[in-house]
């Protein structure tokens, strides 16, 4: 996996998203991004150290390059889709 898979899988999944869908359709994309991640690793490492295992902290550290928010509204506009909304959930 490369530095921008994240990114550009989903660069390729907007357009597809515009092509397949019939005119006026509600489509959603749910995926990871830059700031969930953060948050989660942030709570995770916080988990580790209330325990005493920051000796596996480099177990879990690893880097997604991850898209923001932002890039991934950005890329739906660029796939001309409209009415972009975006929101967090946390959990299931």
């Amino acid at each position: 996996m490369g530095p921008s898979f994240h990114s550009r899988a989903c660069a390729d999944a907007a357009p597809k998203m515009t092509r397949v869908a019939a005119p006026n359709a509600t489509v959603a994309l749910v995926l990871p991004t830059f700031s969930s991640f953060g948050e989660f690793f942030s709570i995770y490492w916080e988990a580790l150290h209330n325990c005493g295992l920051l000796d596996h902290e480099a177990d879990v550290e690893f880097d997604l390059h991850l898209p923001s928010v932002s890039a991934v509204e950005a890329m739906a506009e660029q796939a001309g889709l409209e009415e972009i909304e975006s929101w967090t959930r946390i959990g299931s």
